[in-house]
């Protein structure tokens, strides 16, 4: 009765030594998942900005290149060119 007691208690233990370390891993799987979403999180953000600053330049250029066109027109053959040419 005894020898089978000692093997249950060890039994026991090795069964409680492996759950701990599996838990051990997935505790570990999950924190390097965590931690590459932040990364990725973070980078996503990050573009985000990126995107955000290269449409308000392109915006800034278009208006730039719209009133440089208007200014042109004027010049060439608006009221402008008109007036310059009496």
């Amino acid at each position: 009765m005894v020898r089978k007691a000692q093997f249950g208690y060890y039994a026991l233990v090795i069964i409680l030594a492996i759950t701990s370390l599996r838990f051990s891993q997935m505790m570990w799987q999950q924190h390097q998942t965590l931690s590459h979403l932040h990364t990725q999180t973070k980078q996503l953000k990050h573009q985000k900005v990126k995107q955000v600053l290269v449409k308000s330049t392109i915006d800034k250029a278009s208006n730039t290149n719209a009133q440089f066109f208007n200014l042109a027109y004027n010049w060439s053959s608006g009221s402008e060119y008109q007036n310059r040419m009496k």
